[in-house]
């Protein structure tokens, strides 16, 4: 059910094998709690244990007749969360909709968020890490309270307040009529503001009040009228720079955070590609689709820098215009995708930079690029790396150089059997 660390161990161990213990218990025991301790209280501990990756903090204070206690209160918090998470088929509209662990943990944490006493949230993330995906998680927990949405960006400076605030008939040139605010059609729910960063100054200050007093005054208007609206906010800019440049308020962006969902990057969670690239193959118009492992292989060591899950998905339904029997291959992948690999690798030509090489092999390397293929290459610096570390007696150190190649032992010894060395 449990497992307590003591949090000096864990960054000892931190520090010698260089990976997560804690992500590694996780995977392989998804029910357990891990909770963690240490000896003195203080907020880089708390901070330390959440990073890598524990689900409580204890204080050693409470060992002794509160310890029990304390782990009943949390198996009753946490347990049902856990079991949630074990099983996203109990919850159809997470299990047909959403894909990789990352986003089922926020879907699993939506519902707290909606019983809380929280009334606005703010997401980060980068173009095409699933802002959008997370404000529907909250319209859908929300139901069937209203729920409306507005792309700062596409409205102009000039008509914004308009579009949030609503007017008065003849307050401007082209009021020909009164005019209710996105802001009051939502009152009694949610309103998604995304690209919040675009905002106008006038209209940060405007919205700064209705936060503060949930009340808004039309343009034109005289009297303010009460609302009741929580807030969801998006950017993929991050708005402490624009604070700092001081194109937005900071005391907006701290009553816009009251509490934070930070989508990270696919090239920082690229162990959940295979996953998201199932799920997508699975529901693609005309599917569903097999990505065979060459292809899998490939589209894992590209960095979606460009546009993160969204790329990912656009470029699996462009490898389907040259399927085979629904099987897709790395000669469905376009050819734009592999530039930036490319480029990668004519950069640094070692595939493994941090072994020592004379000339020859480096300059065969370069040489050697535009006529073989990634894998090819890769094939042959991987014979050459053998060669070199081959003892007198023709014996090789799996276990070391599989640590000095990144690779797992099982990993390099299934590619020295294929290249029957």
């Amino acid at each position: 059910d449990f497992v307590l660390f003591d949090l000096e161990f864990l960054k000892i161990y931190e520090n010698q094998e260089k990976s997560s213990l804690l992500k590694l218990i996780s995977q392989k025991f998804p029910q357990t709690v891990i909770l963690v301790t240490n000896t003195y209280d203080n907020p880089c501990d708390v901070l330390f244990s959440l990073k890598m990756g524990a689900h409580e903090y204890i204080s050693q204070s409470c060992f002794g007749d509160q310890f029990l206690s304390k782990l009943s209160h949390l198996r009753q918090r946490l347990f049902p969360k856990k079991n949630k998470m074990s099983s996203p088929s109990a919850d159809p509209i997470r299990s047909s909709h959403i894909a990789g662990r990352s986003m089922a943990f926020i879907a699993d944490r939506i519902p707290h968020i909606l019983n809380s006493a929280v009334r606005s949230i703010y997401i980060h993330g980068e173009s095409g890490t699933g802002k959008e995906v997370v404000a529907d998680l909250v319209s859908t927990g929300a139901a069937p309270a209203p729920f409306l949405k507005i792309n700062c960006a596409a409205i102009s400076p000039d008509l914004i307040e308009s579009e949030l605030f609503g007017h008065k008939k003849g307050s401007f040139t082209g009021a020909v009529q009164d005019k209710k605010g996105l802001i009051e059609m939502a009152h009694g729910g949610w309103i998604f503001l995304d690209e919040v960063a675009s905002l106008p100054l006038s209209a940060q200050g405007a919205l700064l009040r209705c936060l503060e007093n949930q009340e808004i005054m039309p343009i034109g208007a005289t009297m303010t009228k009460k609302v009741n609206v929580k807030f969801v906010a998006a950017s993929n800019i991050l708005l402490e720079d624009l604070v700092y440049k001081g194109e937005f308020r900071n005391d907006l962006l701290q009553r816009l955070r009251e509490t934070e969902i930070n989508l990270l990057p696919l090239r920082e969670r690229k162990d959940e590609i295979i996953e998201l690239i199932n799920h997508f193959s699975g529901l693609m118009e005309g599917g569903p689709y097999i990505v065979d492992q060459a292809a899998m292989q490939v589209l894992c060591h590209f960095d979606w820098k460009e546009g993160n899950i969204r790329q990912l998905r656009n470029c699996l339904r462009a490898m389907t215009e040259n399927h085979s029997e629904k099987i897709l291959s790395p000669m469905c992948i376009p050819d734009r995708y592999f530039s930036d690999l490319q480029s990668q690798y004519k950069k640094q030509p070692f595939l493994f930079s941090d072994l020592k090489a004379d000339d020859d092999i480096e300059k065969q390397a370069e040489d050697d690029w535009e006529r073989y293929t990634f894998e090819e290459l890769a094939q042959k610096l991987l014979s050459w790396v053998v060669r070199k570390h081959k003892t007198k007696c023709g014996r090789i150190n799996i276990s070391r150089l599989s640590k000095q190649l990144g690779l797992s032992r099982t990993t390099l010894q299934t590619k020295l059997k294929q290249l029957s060395l």
